[in-house]
């Protein structure tokens, strides 16, 4: 490949990562832009360059230092402690469409690939082989990357029949049977043929001849016939380094994807399809969509009813609640919200309230006086030198699907939104997936496809599913909301924030929330 530039950006002193982006998205003579970053010094600078990196059809590819947990700061929520710069990053990465690399290896094999073949969105793979033996192999390894294997369609095989030999199965995988590939005529036909079929997105050739005239030839016969293919087309050769004078070469010089190890072949051709998927996205109008009209600006440090009252204006719906002083007020307050009701210790030393036996659930109107004793003795046991306002007599909400939504605010990045699976499995599951503010309904969808137990927000075993449509309501409005106070460093934590079925709604029971 053709480089154009070569920047070492070293301290970024004077001129930033950021500004030789803006430089190399005008620059016609830029097709791809690979970085290798430690940090990104300007960010809003940066990802908007990075925005219009995917108007000008240019992929932007990065390997990010610094991936290792050691970095996370430690606060009081949840949603920080969960995530920290990493996921922050790779989230933000996701956002606008940059493609991230995870060593110096793959970093050159994603440019290879978006370098040389046409971007796609389809994950059927055609799998030509000579011979078939490591044909389970690589299919195996394909799947692990979301690719598949398809039949070919009836036509296809009826073209391909009086070209192979008699002993051939003609399927796909494809093994055209020892020795098929000394003709070369038949071999381009059979390529091209094979190609072609409407069940094939990419055409994946996987010989493992190691004489070197032999491979020399089939390498140029690929390389005839890929040019009557209009799909991609890549080469696993895993054969040994001396082909790199004779076919390898000559695939290199064609323009032809080479690939020595088929899991690199596949890391990179998922990547690469993930790429032209979230570009289509991008042009839809929902990627614009980043909730209702604007939003107040907070006032002051919100915390508990503080907060709720910030928060709810933005569109985020809370139980009814009331702060309970004493015995009498939480029977009259249990009285007040339903005769049954949910009671919490209310004191900001004490964030995580089920650790110190501060929650109590389904309390009627004769435990009231005698629960709200016990959570106070609980809590101080638990913190002595902590101020408790009092008990949080809160309605009780029906049974839902609990998720964590919070906000932290990171160093680089500014406020990122998390979400994840909430409630008491938050720390055990670290099921979250993050996102820079503001983000758009693309971006909510996504991150809710991103948990790895997405699947229990929809349809299961006769339960409805969530009010997915509430459920992304919340986190635009507490998008909106960080974005609006990025400046005083937001951390929010609604944990959980129950979902309920469609049309019922999302309710956050619990809140810890400052702001600077």
């Amino acid at each position: 490949m053709g480089v154009s530039h070569l920047v070492g950006v070293g301290n970024e002193a004077v001129t930033t990562s950021a500004a030789f982006l803006e430089a190399f998205v005008d620059d016609p003579a830029v097709k791809i832009i690979v970085a290798n970053l430690e940090a990104i010094r300007e960010p809003v600078r940066f990802f908007k360059a990075a925005d219009a990196a995917v108007t000008f059809g240019k992929p932007v590819i990065i390997l990010k230092g610094g991936r290792s947990e050691a970095g996370i700061k430690s606060i009081v929520t949840h949603t920080a402690a969960l995530g920290g710069s990493p996921a922050a990053f790779a989230g933000a990465f996701r956002q606008h469409a940059i493609i991230q690399a995870f060593d110096l290896d793959e970093l050159a094999d994603l440019a290879m690939v978006l370098n040389r073949t046409p971007r796609f969105t389809g994950n059927r793979i055609g799998l030509f082989s000579l011979p078939g033996g490591g044909t389970g192999l690589v299919s195996d390894i394909a799947a692990d990357h979301g690719f598949v294997v398809p039949d070919l369609e009836q036509s296809t095989v009826d073209r391909l029949r009086p070209i192979l030999p008699e002993i051939a199965s003609v399927k796909n995988p494809l093994d055209p049977t020892a020795g098929f590939g000394r003709d070369d005529a038949k071999l381009r036909a059979a390529l091209t043929i094979f190609a072609d079929d409407p069940n094939v997105d990419v055409l994946v050739f996987f010989p493992l001849a190691s004489e070197s005239e032999y491979a020399l030839g089939l390498a140029q016969s690929l390389v005839d016939a890929a040019k009557e293919i209009s799909k991609p087309v890549v080469c696993i050769w895993t054969a040994g380094r001396h082909l790199e004078t004779g076919a390898w070469r000559l695939l290199h010089e064609s323009g032809i994807s080479l690939f020595t190890s088929t899991e690199s072949c596949f890391r990179a051709l998922e990547k690469v399809r993930w790429y032209s998927e979230v570009v289509k996205t991008l042009e839809s109008p929902q990627s614009q969509d980043f909730g209702g009209p604007s939003i107040i600006r907070g006032t002051g440090l919100g915390s508990g009813t503080d907060g709720r009252a910030l928060l709810t204006e933005v569109g985020i719906r809370f139980p009814k609640s009331q702060l309970a002083r004493s015995t009498n007020e939480a029977r009259s307050m249990v009285q007040t919200v339903g005769g049954i009701a949910a009671l919490k210790i209310s004191s900001s030393a004490i964030p995580h309230k089920t650790e110190a036996g501060g929650v109590r659930l389904g309390v009627d109107i004769e435990a009231a006086a005698g629960v709200f004793e016990e959570i106070i003795n609980s809590a101080k046991a638990f913190n002595p030198s902590a101020v408790i306002d009092g008990v949080e007599v809160q309605e009780m909400i029906p049974n839902g699907v609990e998720m964590l939504l919070g906000v932290t605010s990171d160093d680089q990045l500014g406020p990122i939104l998390t979400i994840g699976l909430g409630g008491i499995l938050t720390e055990v599951l670290h099921d979250i997936a993050m996102r820079p503010v503001p983000i758009s309904r693309i971006d909510a969808e996504a991150l809710l496809s991103e948990l790895q137990g997405c699947a229990v927000l929809g349809e299961f075993r006769g339960r409805q599913a969530i009010d997915r449509e509430a459920l992304i309501g919340a986190m635009l409005a507490l998008s909106k909301f960080a974005d609006l106070n990025r400046d005083r460093h937001p951390e929010i934590e609604l944990n959980p924030i129950v979902v309920g079925a469609i049309g019922q709604g999302a309710v956050a029971v619990d809140l810890v929330m400052s702001m600077q």
